[in-house]
This record gives structure tokens, sequence and C-alpha cells, in this order.
């Protein structure tokens, strides 16, 4: 009853093929290191990218704001209905 279908896969070994795939390989083995960047200069560079996504990660959204300041309103409310 059952036959014997081979299934193929179309999407098997595509990749290979792929130019943006072969740049992103050569990339990868081979990255570029600018010219004139020392271990130092790189390291400078690093941690400046980090303390500006610690800053954008702490950074207040004003609808952030506005929920927060609701929240304080509405716990306010709260204590002086309860005193």
């Amino acid at each position: 009853m059952h036959a014997n279908i081979s299934f193929i896969n179309l999407y098997c070994c595509c990749c290979c093929s792929d130019p943006d795939y072969k740049k992103f390989l050569e990339s990868f083995n081979n990255p570029e290191v600018p010219a004139g960047m020392t271990i130092k200069d790189a390291l400078d560079d690093v941690e400046a990218k980090m303390k500006e996504r610690l800053a954008a990660q702490n950074s207040e959204t004003p609808l952030l704001a506005y929920i927060n300041k609701f929240k304080e309103e509405k716990r306010r409310m709260q204590e002086v209905v309860t005193n």
C-alpha cells in the first residue's frame, strides 16, 4: 500500500550558491581590522557602545513616564482614601 516516494528538499544546499551568503562567509572567515586601530582603541570603542546601550535602556520614554505617573497618582489616591 505504501508507495516508495523519495522526498526532494528544494531548499537543501541552496544557500551555498547565494552571493550574499558567500560574501558573509568571506567576511566571517577573514575579518577586516581597520588600519591604525590598536587594541586599546577597539576596547574604548566597545566600552563607549556599551555605555550608549545602557543609557538607552535606562532612559524613560514618554509613554513609560505617563504610566509611572498614573500609577503613582493612583497609589496616592488609594492612600488618601484609606487614611
